[in-house]
C-alpha cells in the first residue's frame, strides 16, 4: 500500500544482509526474521552475501533461503554442498539448519561488476593471501618451535605428536 501511495510499483519479495567471513546460512536472528516476514507476505526470501569470501574467491557467495513453517520437520537429505562454518559460529549454525531451505539461485555479472570485483582483489589480494597464508603456517610454525625447543633440550618428542 505505502510503495504504491509513494507513486512506486515494485513490491518487496526479501530482504539482505551479509555475514562477513562465515559464509551464506541463516543464523537464529535471521531464522526468526524471515519467519515473521514469510507469514505477512508472500513471495518473502533472505539473501545472504559473504563480501570477505567474496573478495578473497574472486566469485560471489551468495545464498537465498525461505524458512519452513514453524512445526514442520524436513525429511533428512544428503548434504549437497559442504561449507565451513567459523567454531564461533557453529552452534548458532547447527541449531537453526533445519528451519529453512536453500533456494536455487542464478545470476549474472555485468562488465561494471567484473571491474568492481577486480577493483576489491587488487586492493584486497594481499591482505587476504596474508591471512590465508597465517591460518596454514601458524599452527606448522607451533609445531616447529616446540620441536626446536625439544631437540635443543635433549628431550625425545615422539613422532605420533608431529603434525604433518
Amino acid at each position: 500500500q505505502t510503495n504504491k501511495q509513494a507513486g512506486r510499483l515494485e513490491n518487496v519479495v526479501g530482504w539482505y544482509h551479509s555475514h562477513p567471513g562465515y559464509g551464506c546460512w541463516l543464523s537464529g536472528i535471521d531464522v526468526s526474521t524471515q519467519m515473521l516476514n514469510q507469514q505477512y507476505q508472500e513471495p518473502f526470501l533472505a539473501v545472504v552475501i559473504d563480501p570477505t569470501r567474496t573478495v578473497s574467491a574472486g566469485k560471489i557467495e551468495i545464498g537465498a533461503f525461505r524458512t519452513y513453517p514453524e512445526g514442520y520437520t524436513p525429511p533428512d537429505e544428503p548434504v549437497s554442498e559442504y561449507q565451513t562454518i567459523p567454531l564461533n559460529k557453529i552452534e548458532d549454525f547447527g541449531v537453526h539448519c533445519k528451519q529453512y531451505y536453500s533456494l536455487d539461485i542464478t545470476y549474472f555479472k555485468s562488465s561494471l561488476d567484473s571491474h568492481l570485483l577486480d577493483l576489491l582483489w587488487n586492493k584486497y589480494w594481499l591482505k587476504n593471501w596474508s591471512k590465508l597464508r597465517t591460518s596454514w603456517f601458524t599452527p606448522v610454525l607451533g609445531q616447529w618451535h616446540l620441536l626446536e625447543e625439544r631437540k635443543r633440550k635433549n628431550q625425545h618428542f615422539p613422532r605420533s605428536h608431529v603434525i604433518v
